[in-house]
């Protein structure tokens, strides 16, 4: 396309007409790309308007802007019907048209907004928006969105990081019993995961996606992982080879300038308060719990299940000989995930690897590399005393256990250290200063072993500012009321 001079963002729309022939081909898959910019990508079963906004900086104002259009899954007429047509055909390409963005459609808006609605009953199969993984089914009671597949995506635009997303959605299990009595599903925002859950029933599903996850120049992926998918055929012999894990009923995400958070509220941004905390285990929780607030930091026992006595053993030799090739055991967990278990220190961790992403030799590799960095940061983080070192524990650690971490981390560093466990008689969401620059904190409940992602992440802010206040008054002079 030629040189364009237009003054800001532009709204593209491409008005196209997928060719296909049930049961040949039911859809044709398409990805837009200007200027090797990818934009959208999306799954087109029928006419549709393919729609989006273009960041301004895509185009080139000099010379000349290419439009690639991939669609992969073309058909020869003359195979499927009589007919001399040999062309490879995938998709009519009815027009083109390239605006100005108006104000509420600018990405470098102020006020600027997007919404995704999908309702099942009234509505039809939003193509622009969906990738790869979904299957259309037409019900009495109005349209269902199937995910097939191991995953299933929906496309965004570029959007501010000024916003905040949220996701709402119904969703039901494809459950076969005996044969299939849970779903698991993980969702994720740009490679972030931020939620993952174990489905037996209908269910309604809200989360966050916090703004520090959402691109500004690229396309913002929500991926759907669902791996427990069902082929009906091969249990009850129907003939329906499609791989259902579940379906939605309605699916909405919208993205606002809304600062305030569901489930917690502070002057600090979420983010910048979990940046101020280093976990020390004793499991992952406090790590999702930072990822969900869309802080994502480098730390040694952030993934890591640890002994107390490891930690300190470790912080004493400064972590001699941690990531030693032959130290380094590569497991496979029930979820395909490679975990990995470190025999000098005890680390036992996640990599967020997948079978099939790696191999054992790689994953043994990289890690060896990554400990002996992360153990220099950490000890880096114990020099500059900044840092808040947390250890979430249940059962309680007993006054030997509390004397035993405080101590080995003192011969080192004046770190702030917190230290969480469940409420008993205690209100939950209370932090107690107990002298030394150590802190006793009390949750109302933990994550269930078998689902981690079910964290209280309300009370988990309300003690991280509460200790970042009573930490900051200490050095300022101010007393802080017990």
């Amino acid at each position: 396309m030629p040189k364009m001079e237009f003054p800001g963002d532009t709204v593209w729309e491409f008005h196209v007409a997928p060719c296909v022939k049930k049961p040949y081909r039911t859809l044709q898959r398409l990805k837009i790309y200007v200027n090797d910019f990818l934009v959208i990508s999306c799954e087109v079963d029928r006419s549709v308007l393919v729609k989006f906004t273009l960041p301004k900086e895509v185009l080139n104002r000099v010379g000349e802007n290419w439009v690639r259009l991939w669609h992969p899954d073309s058909l020869q007429p003359s195979t499927i019907m009589k007919s001399n047509d040999a062309r490879d055909i995938s998709i009519w390409l009815k027009s083109i048209v390239v605006r100005t963005a108006c104000k509420s459609e600018s990405l470098h808006n102020s006020s600027d907004e997007h919404s995704f609605h999908w309702e099942g009953k009234t509505e039809g199969h939003p193509s622009a928006h969906l990738g790869r993984g979904w299957a259309r089914e037409d019900t009495p009671r109005g349209v269902r969105l199937w995910m097939v597949g191991d995953d299933s995506e929906v496309c965004l635009p570029p959007l501010s990081k000024k916003l905040t997303g949220k996701l709402s959605m119904d969703i039901s299990p494809f459950i076969l019993l005996p044969y299939r009595t849970v779903q698991r599903l993980s969702i994720e925002i740009n490679g972030h995961r931020v939620d993952q859950l174990d489905l037996s029933t209908k269910r309604n599903v809200t989360i966050l996606f916090p703004s520090a996850l959402l691109s500004e120049t690229e396309q913002n992926l929500v991926r759907f992982h669902h791996p427990d998918y069902i082929i009906p055929d091969d249990v009850v012999g129907n003939s329906d080879r499609r791989e259902v894990a579940t379906f939605l009923e309605n699916l909405y995400i919208d993205f606002s300038r809304e600062t305030r958070h569901d489930e917690a509220e502070a002057d600090i941004s979420l983010r910048d308060l979990m940046l101020r905390f280093e976990s020390l285990g004793q499991n992952c929780e406090f790590g999702l719990v930072q990822r969900r607030a869309g802080a994502d930091p480098l730390g040694l026992f952030r993934w890591s299940s640890t002994a107390i006595s490891s930690i300190l053993r470790g912080i004493k030799s400064e972590f001699k000989d941690i990531g030693a090739a032959d130290s380094i055991v590569v497991e496979t967990a029930p979820s395909r995930e490679f975990m990995v278990r470190e025999k000098t220190y005890g680390l036992f961790y996640h990599t967020w690897i997948f079978e099939g992403q790696a191999n054992a030799e790689e994953i043994r590799a990289r890690e060896t590399k990554k400990l002996l960095f992360l153990a220099r940061k950490f000890m880096t983080d114990l020099e500059d005393g900044e840092k808040v070192l947390l250890y979430k524990h249940d059962p309680r650690l007993n006054d030997a256990q509390l004397m035993e971490l405080k101590d080995g981390i003192r011969n080192v560093s004046n770190n702030p250290i917190l230290v969480v466990s469940i409420a008993n008689n205690e209100p939950p969401g209370l932090v107690v200063d107990v002298g030394d620059n150590v802190y006793l904190a009390y949750m109302d409940r933990f994550a269930p072993s078998q689902n981690a992602y079910d964290f209280s992440f309300n009370c988990w802010v309300q003690i991280c500012l509460q200790t970042v206040a009573m930490i900051e008054a200490r050095k300022s002079g101010c007393v802080v009321p017990e």
